[in-house]
């Protein structure tokens, strides 16, 4: 069967797209959150105290088929994210037509976020993949009713256990169905039927919260603002700033064809991107005053807008041709620099400077444990510390934080009154106050982890957990 022009554009993109993936995941070291999510994927539960189990189960499924290499824990992720351009596709093409279905997708796959950061095991890769999905299948639900309902209750269920973020496509989808013809859905039985499918996913997650004090609840709530000390316009333009370093120079466009949705409320499908584009982003704006709001967590609200921008380009390309389309190449040129930075000259940047220099630590400490065989147990301040020496020493010792998350799958009393080997991230941000833990502590080396930060090791006798 020979594919149409229009198909081979699609698929070509899908596939260049992927490749361009693989090869960072082959050539990129693990960073320090997929250690993190490995952690998770080795100690599978209901629930942990920063997101919902769905990365773990990614990451776990990618280990066991592909191997524990940074490779092999990428390429599952890989292939959702080449699942999500597709379903994008699928669902622009059943809000509108095949063209904008295509010129839609080809602006997701444009955006850096989802050109070059798909290629990690991150939770907004699978979240991606489900929101989409849910995009569809709810449109679906809403204007033929039926199974469709158990679909979309299924991909909304799944959503919830990727990220919380999440709960947005549920208040767009009720907000949606509320406003419009869609009322009459309540005379489907099965509605009812897609929602108990929805509960069911997520029951297990809200009974290991209930569980474990509603630690994941807890933490979202309480979470620290990552922009610290900086003054309510500071904090804005950094967001805004941050929206295009993730999302490219089509962002402006991509928040006007949000607007536009809304103008055209009167038009069902123009109503419901509306409603999955816009209160996701007042949310994250109104996060931002005070640093809260992170750059990649409006996401999901960028690839419905993708879709409506898709819809609204021929006009907009006619009446401000070479505005739309700078904005476009601007967005293409981000993506192809961050991919040639990453493959070629990563090394010299801090990111990998500090990360690549954890197996050389972890190899230090083998060295010491060698020496200093009464030496049973690491320690360290970070989790993300922790959680990169215990990728690289595999199960050769425990490895333990005074991050909370490790006491989720960790019997940390167990290990009271061990002789520990401390591993202090000098300048790390996060440093806890260690000297409850080791009562009896004595430097004994140190090693250069980046330009500007040193790792240095503690004999640390007596530790104990509070």
């Amino acid at each position: 069967m020979r594919l149409t022009p229009h198909a081979r554009t699609l698929a070509a993109a899908i596939i260049v797209s992927t490749v361009v993936r693989l090869i960072l995941a082959a050539r990129l070291p693990i960073t320090d959150d997929e250690a993190y999510y490995y952690l998770w994927a080795r100690h599978l539960a209901w629930g942990y105290p920063d997101h919902p189990p769905m990365i773990a189960a990614v990451v776990a499924v990618s280990a066991r088929l592909f191997g524990t290499a940074p490779f092999g824990l990428r390429v599952v992720p890989i292939l959702c994210a080449a699942a999500t351009a597709l379903v994008t596709y699928l669902a622009a093409r059943s809000l509108f037509d095949r063209e904008v279905a295509l010129r839609g997708t080809l602006i997701h796959l444009a955006m850096p976020a989802m050109a070059i950061g798909t290629a990690f095991a991150f939770p907004d890769v699978p979240l991606s993949l489900f929101w989409v999905l849910a995009l569809w299948t709810g449109w679906r639900a809403l204007a033929t009713g039926g199974g469709w309902w158990l679909a979309a209750g299924a991909a909304v269920g799944l959503a919830l256990l990727s990220k919380l973020t999440g709960f947005a496509f549920v208040l767009g989808l009720v907000g949606a169905w509320a406003s419009g013809e869609w009322r009459r859905a309540l005379r489907d039985p099965w509605l009812y039927a897609g929602g108990l499918v929805a509960c069911a996913l997520v029951a297990p997650v809200v009974l290991w919260n209930v569980r474990h004090d509603w630690a994941l609840v807890t933490l979202t709530l309480n979470r620290e603002p990552w922009l610290l000390d900086r003054s309510i316009p500071e904090n804005l333009a950094l967001f805004v700033v941050g929206q295009v370093g993730y999302y490219g120079f089509l962002v402006p466009f991509l928040v006007g064809a949000g607007i536009v949705a809304l103008q055209r409320w009167s038009q069902p499908a123009w109503r419901y991107l509306a409603w999955m584009t816009l209160p996701l982003l007042i949310v994250m704006l109104a996060a931002a005053f005070d640093g809260r709001a992170k750059p990649h967590w409006p996401g999901p609200a960028y690839l419905s807008a993708a879709i409506a921008l898709g819809a609204l380009w021929p006009g907009w390309a006619a009446a401000r041709p070479r505005l739309l389309w700078a904005a476009a190449g601007l967005t293409v040129f981000v993506s192809a620099a961050l991919f040639v930075i990453a493959l070629f000259g990563w090394g010299s940047l801090a990111p990998r400077a500090g990360i690549d220099r954890w197996d050389l630590v972890a190899a230090a400490i083998d060295q010491h444990l060698a020496r200093q065989p009464d030496q049973t147990l690491v320690l360290t301040d970070t989790y993300q510390a922790a959680s990169l020496l215990s990728y690289h020493l595999r199960t050769r010792v425990p490895v333990t934080s005074t991050h909370r998350a490790f006491a989720f799958w960790q019997d940390r009393e167990a290990w009271s009154g061990r002789t520990a080997l401390y591993v202090d991230e000098v300048q790390s941000a996060h440093k806890a106050n260690t000297a409850g833990m080791c009562p009896r502590m004595r430097a004994v080396d140190e090693m250069p982890l980046s330009p500007w930060r040193t790792v240095r090791f503690h004999r640390c006798e007596g530790v104990r957990f509070p």
